[in-house]
């Protein structure tokens, strides 16, 4: 299985990089079995965000990978009431995937207390390790029992990174700041019959 994760679009911000996204997409459809975006698809629900998802749902169509699409509700009542807006769509809290090499569940950041602007003291990747472990020892009802087994993949967080030994992963976003301090425009493909089955691909190493 060829799984492909992203997350952080923010379609409808005004510094997002909407055409390398819909690329970037058109390229995954052709690579993987699932695309898995982690919320935060939309910025907003005013009507340009609107368009832009919907232009976004008709290149799946037409470039046939719609059905591989599987949606995260992002942290945000503005996500949840667009997504709602097209029954036709797969989305859903998590996403949880059964693959050759463990399970794999995919959650939004914020949904479980973590952000992009980490708490003082703690940088992105050991909120993540804190996270993790505080959902092995308190599970929440909304989400499966995790165990250390687990692999992990969070959004929110708008920064890229991996750490093997806890088995968890964060996806970039697609919004640059100004000062250039978060990763953009990544994609996490994993394939699980591969010997090293993660990988991170940004955009422009896509063409």
């Amino acid at each position: 299985m060829r799984i492909v994760v992203t997350s952080d679009v923010h379609l409808g911000h005004p510094r997002a990089l909407v055409n390398e996204f819909f690329e970037t997409m058109i390229h995954a459809g052709k690579m993987a079995d699932i695309i898995v975006i982690a919320g935060d698809v939309v910025d907003n629900d005013q009507p340009v965000a609107i368009s832009l998802f919907e232009r976004f749902l008709e290149i799946a169509q037409e470039h046939h990978f719609f059905e591989k699409l599987f949606f995260v509700y992002g942290g945000m009542k503005h996500e949840v009431k667009v997504l709602h807006s097209y029954p036709s769509i797969l989305m859903g809290d998590y996403c949880l995937l059964s693959t050759a090499i463990g399970r794999i569940i995919i959650i939004h950041g914020n949904n479980i207390g973590l952000y992009y602007n980490p708490k003082e003291g703690e940088t992105s990747k050991l909120g993540a390790e804190r996270a993790k472990r505080n959902l092995i020892k308190n599970p929440v009802d909304w989400l499966p029992t995790i165990t250390e087994e687990d692999y992990l993949i969070f959004g929110h967080l708008h920064r890229r990174f991996y750490y093997e030994p806890m088995k968890i992963y964060c996806t970039s976003c697609w919004v640059p700041t100004k000062n250039s301090t978060n990763d953009v425009g990544f994609i996490l493909l994993i394939d699980d019959q591969n010997k090293n089955p993660f990988t991170a691909i940004r955009f422009d190493e896509l063409k």
